[in-house]
């Protein structure tokens, strides 16, 4: 697929001049942390702990690969040494590791030491730098966020994606609500709806928000389905696996966690909700839900920019 450059805004993170994937800015960019134990080898061992680590902690390899796996030093007699960054300190306690590296190096001494890592990637070369120095040695491969647009952009179809929001805003246009939010679920597989519904709280169930409608509504039709079919070999633990989602309203924070929680894949929506959203960098208390690294799940968010869409206003301190 060729890329015009007309088509994304770097700087801004926009497709097709309507489209703005939401991430925080790279001024905004903090190393996210985390404590990693770090042992000390002589160079000539150096092709062990690599096979070692590919043998025992292999699921490090691909989260680490911003990540230079040693870093030199002198000892005090000036010979050079190197740390090796093995895994999370949560993943394994000292004692079991020091047992692990013991037998796949062949020696009895291991020293093991706690260090913080970032486990994200910065944007710039003097970012790259400074956290090198601060933190641990980072491996530079130009902006991250430039493939990651490319990789993105790629996948995103605008017709698709104004079809289901021209449709959605249409519905929300007509609607009587007292809040006309309105979403939709996409399977992005087979380009089929999964459900769309309006918001439906009141005093009795004011949790019915649109996007838990729908939720609520594929979970009934999955149930449904499966008392009709015996023998299920398509069962899926989470029913929303990697859907879109369209809705005309930045959602709450609670929506934004069950569309964490439902596995989706990405949500467009219309209109932003300043005060209530926890989608937007500037949003609500500013979670920032879909990408918060302290979660076990990540989507991606885009907000629509255009004029062809008219937008519904709601009460501001209305939950979405």
């Amino acid at each position: 697929m060729t890329i015009k450059s007309a088509d994304i805004d770097y700087d801004k993170y926009i497709f097709y001049n309507e489209f703005q994937r939401i991430q925080p800015s790279q001024s905004m960019v903090r190393p996210d942390l985390e404590m990693y134990w770090v042992t000390s080898i002589e160079p000539s061992q150096s092709s062990l702990i690599i096979k070692l680590i590919k043998q025992k902690f292999q699921y490090t390899t691909g989260q680490t690969k911003h990540l230079k796996r040693f870093k030199k030093k002198l000892d005090v007699e000036k010979h050079v040494i190197l740390d090796v960054a093995i895994c999370p300190t949560s993943d394994i306690d000292e004692d079991k590791l020091r047992e692990i590296l013991k037998e796949g190096l062949n020696v009895q001494n291991i020293s093991l030491l706690k260090t913080e890592i970032p486990t994200n990637k910065p944007f710039d070369r003097e970012l790259n730098m400074e956290w090198s120095k601060r933190y641990w040695p980072l491996v530079w491969k130009g902006n991250p966020m430039v493939q990651e647009l490319h990789e993105s952009f790629k996948l995103f179809s605008r017709d698709t994606t104004m079809k289901y929001l021209e449709e959605i805003s249409d519905i929300s246009e007509k609607s009587t609500k007292d809040v006309p939010v309105v979403t939709m679920f996409v399977d992005p597989r087979t380009d089929t709806v999964k459900s769309i519904q309006e918001d439906e709280r009141c005093d009795e169930d004011p949790m019915k928000h649109s996007i838990m409608c729908c939720i609520d509504d594929i979970a009934k039709k999955e149930l449904k389905r499966r008392q009709l079919v015996k023998d299920d070999k398509e069962i899926n633990s989470y029913l929303c696996l990697n859907y879109d989602v369209y809705t005309t309203h930045e959602p709450c924070t609670m929506c934004a966690m069950a569309l964490l929680h439902s596995r989706i894949g990405r949500l467009i929506y219309i209109e932003e909700s300043p005060v209530t959203g926890a989608i937007g960098e500037k949003s609500g208390c500013r979670y920032m839900i879909h990408i918060s690294c302290t979660l076990n799940w990540k989507y991606e968010c885009f907000r629509y920019m255009g004029n062809a869409l008219p937008k519904r206003r709601i009460d501001p301190l209305v939950q979405i």
